[in-house]
């Protein structure tokens, strides 16, 4: 049933679904002329379906069950792992996220997380708002499962932890690569095919 409809209601145990960042709190534009007629927003951020949301998490007698994506969880479910609430994370463990992989923020759109896709070039970066933002990064090239992300003035992988650095002239990842001087580092991006790849190199 609907959480409106559960209100008044009690049952054993309660499983809640929907628990995407864009149904709860639900992320719908209102008509302009609609909102003169509604009442003045509350300084709280979400307040009415924060109170929604409070009256689906006590509806259960013994235990509520909150099932989400951590590729695209609410807002909600955010605040609740992140503050020093009661919860229980590995009662039920199953799946491809049992082991509570960390997500970074999409840093275009701020909706969603990035993570690791598959595409017709390989794996790469992507925003798990697609095809509403398209934004990409490159995978860990060394491996090649893990998400980059930038700390100072290094990229660094989110699962082997390595330091790459970063290219000054596009933001691309510098790598070891082989000259007929030796070894050298080279910009992820260059192409050697394409006018508009990076060129820039330096000396290791």
């Amino acid at each position: 049933m609907t959480i409106h409809a559960s209100k008044d209601k009690e049952a054993d145990y309660v499983v809640l679904i929907g628990l995407l960042s864009d149904e709860l709190p639900a992320e719908k534009p209102v008509d302009d002329i609609l909102e003169l007629l509604l009442p003045l927003k509350e300084s709280y951020p979400d307040a009415e379906e924060r109170r929604l949301f409070y009256v689906a998490l006590t509806r259960a007698k013994n235990r509520v069950y909150l099932v989400y994506s951590p590729l695209d969880p609410s807002n909600f479910m955010k605040e609740l792992e992140s503050e020093e609430y009661n919860t229980c994370q590995h009662e039920i463990i199953n799946g491809d996220f049992s082991q509570n992989p960390y997500f970074p923020a999409c840093p275009e759109c701020g909706r969603g997380v990035l993570s690791i896709k598959n595409g017709s070039h390989g794996p790469f970066v992507g925003c798990s708002k697609f095809p509403v933002c398209k934004h990409t990064e490159n995978i860990c090239s060394f491996c090649r499962s893990g998400i980059l992300e930038k700390k100072g003035e290094n990229l660094a992988c989110t699962n082997c932890q390595v330091a790459i650095p970063v290219c000054p002239k596009c933001g691309g990842d510098l790598l070891i690569r082989e000259g007929k001087y030796g070894q050298f580092l080279g910009c992820s991006n260059y192409r050697s095919d394409d006018v508009i790849s990076c060129n820039y190199t330096r000396k290791i």
